[in-house]
Parts: structure tokens; sequence; C-alpha cells
């Protein structure tokens, strides 16, 4: 009897554990790994800086898109049109010959002409551009400081008007600031991480900076300096990575250095017969970033000031970056204005590190 009621005990409690297995849901299957999408998707939805960002991009499109077509093509534009009609190798020939500007905008004006040469279609690759630029200055701002900062420095660029001005110009403005703030974050992310990779990123980007305008050759070599400067007590440890910046900016930029040199030598044989001189460069140059306003460019001036001294306060190495990042091509800008034309469009790429 004791076997019998063991026994039915037995088959009473594997019938409770096969009804229990029974109501259990189904094992889930394994899901395949989220996409890159939709891994971006969540970190906004998770981040409420994304979200604000995603809206300030948003906007940003519409104000530099928003009649882009509206004014017709000015002397500049016209002659990136031209150029642009011509074929690759022609349009090489053009920037040998004494073009000075280098020929990677008209290139990419070329191959944009299939969509036709109306205003739009020129404007197009830089107005968005102009657009990129705003998430990327806010990546730049949270990796010298933090969120806040990286938000309130896209707002500025977002209603920017000198920035939205040049984003609608069928020019290479607003691609080279890409392009330097893009070499800024390679470099920032490089000197923290000391990863090869990102020397060479760096490197790359700026060496791209350069094909698109000869002036950005001052922010790649305010940035170096920094480099050097910041390292002079390990400087044995980090020549490494320095090389590697250096030997890949040197390697892509090589063909178009040896055309700038005569054109840089053509430019200072005389006197230029535009633009601004002497310190009257930093003042148009800071009075265009303000909008053309004299008092919230006085109002930036100062809020640059106490930023510049709070951070030196807490972060030395990134307040010094800043510091040389603007004033070395300002400097360098006062130089050469007497000897070459300086206008404050050229020096547009300080504009986000400036905000």
């Amino acid at each position: 009897m004791g076997k019998s009621y063991t026994g039915k005990r037995q088959r009473t409690h594997v019938k409770r554990i096969e009804k229990q297995n029974e109501e259990m849901p189904p094992p889930e299957t394994p899901t395949s790994t989220p996409s890159w999408g939709t891994s971006i998707i969540a970190q906004v939805k998770a981040d409420r800086y994304l979200q604000a960002l995603f809206v300030l991009t948003l906007i940003g499109a519409f104000l530099r898109f928003y009649h882009l077509d509206y004014n017709s093509l000015w002397l500049d534009e016209a002659a990136t049109l031209n150029f642009a009609r011509q074929s690759p190798a022609e349009i090489w020939q053009i920037a040998a010959g004494g073009e000075f500007n280098p020929p990677l905008f008209y290139w990419i004006e070329h191959l944009m002409l299939i969509f036709g040469d109306s205003e739009f279609v020129l404007r197009f690759v830089p107005a968005l551009f102009g657009v990129l630029t705003i998430p990327l200055t806010y990546s730049l701002g949270k990796e010298l400081a933090d969120k806040s900062t990286g938000l309130i420095a896209a707002i500025l660029l977002t209603f920017s008007p000198m920035h939205i001005f040049y984003s609608q110009d069928a020019r290479a403005y607003t691609i080279s600031v890409f392009f330097v703030i893009l070499a800024a974050l390679f470099y920032i992310k490089a000197m923290e991480l000391e990863d090869y990779r990102l020397w060479m990123l760096f490197g790359i980007a700026a060496a791209v900076s350069f094909w698109l305008h000869f002036y950005t050759i001052l922010a790649i070599a305010a940035i170096l300096m920094h480099a050097l400067l910041v390292s002079a007590k390990q400087i044995q440890e980090r020549i490494r990575y320095l090389a590697v910046s250096l030997a890949t900016i040197l390697l892509l930029t090589l063909p178009i250095i040896l055309v700038a040199i005569p054109l840089f030598a053509k430019r200072t044989a005389s006197s230029p017969t535009f633009g601004y001189q002497g310190w009257l460069v930093i003042q148009q140059t800071f009075s265009q970033f303000s909008g053309f306003n004299n008092a919230i460019a006085v109002a930036f001036m100062l809020l640059f000031i106490l930023g510049l001294t709070f951070w030196f306060s807490s972060d030395k190495k990134k307040a010094a970056f800043i510091l040389i990042f603007i004033c070395v091509p300002l400097a360098m800008s006062i130089l050469m204005s007497y000897r070459m034309p300086f206008i404050p469009r050229h020096l547009l790429y300080l504009l986000p590190l400036f905000l």
C-alpha cells in the first residue's frame, strides 16, 4: 500500500509539472542583432539631448533648404558652374593653371550636373553639409566639455545667419567647415584614446578639407601645433601617432600641395586688391559671426573670454586647444592679409569652435 501511494504521488507530481509546462509561454526565439538604424533610434528615444539635437537638425535643414533657389547665381557661383561644366581633367588643369581654389568642390559639382544646372542643384551639397555640421558641432562640444555645451553650440549654429547664408552658396565654404570640424573631433578622440585609426582618420579629414579650400591649412597647422605643445613632455611616445597623421595628410595632399606652392607665390607677389588687412580681419570676422550686430559681437566675445577662463580652470589641454585653434588662424590671417586677400568667409571654419 505504501508503494502504491508513493507511485500515485509521483504520477500526480509529473502531471502537475506537465500542466505547468503546457501553460508556460513557449521560449522566445533568439532575435537578430539590432540594426544600425534601430540602434540609433533607440539612443535618440533614451536621450533628451539627442531628441533636442534631432529637432535642431530638422530646423537647420528647413532654414538652409528653404528658398534655396530663390536668388540667381552671383559671380562666384557662376564661376563654379563654368568650372563644373568642364571635364574632371580640365578642372584639374584649371586649378593647376591659376584658379586659387582646389578642384575637389568643382569635381563634386560636376557630378551634381547629372541632375541639372539649376540654382537648387548647385547649392544642394553646400546646404546638405551645412545641415550635417549641426550634429557634428554638438559631438565636438560634447567631447570638449559636456552635452549641454554641445547642444548650446548646436543651437547657435542652427540659427547662425552667416552659416545659413553660406550654406546657400554654391561654393566650398560649408563643406570645408564640416571636414575641419570632423578633423578636430577625430583629433580630440585620438588624443584621449591614442588609437592609430583615429589619428589616421584625423589625417584623412584634414586632407579632404585642404582639397576643398586652401585656407584650411591654417586650422590643420593649429591642431598640429596643439599636439606638439601639449605633448612636449611625452613627445617620444606620441611622435608615432603624429607621424601617422602627418604621413596621411602629406600622402593625400601632395598633388595639390605641388599646385598650391606656385599659386601662393603668385598670389603674394603683389599687394591684395580686395579683402581686409590687419586688425580689420578680426573685427569683420567676429562681426559677421554675430550676424553683423556689434552688440551681439561684444557679448559673444565676452562670453568667449569667460568660457575660456572657466575651461582653463577645469581642463587646460582642451582650453588650450580652443585658444590655439581660434588664435593661430587669426594671427596668421593678420600677417598674410597684407600680401593675400582675406575675407571673413575664408575663416568660416572657426565659427563652430567659437560658438
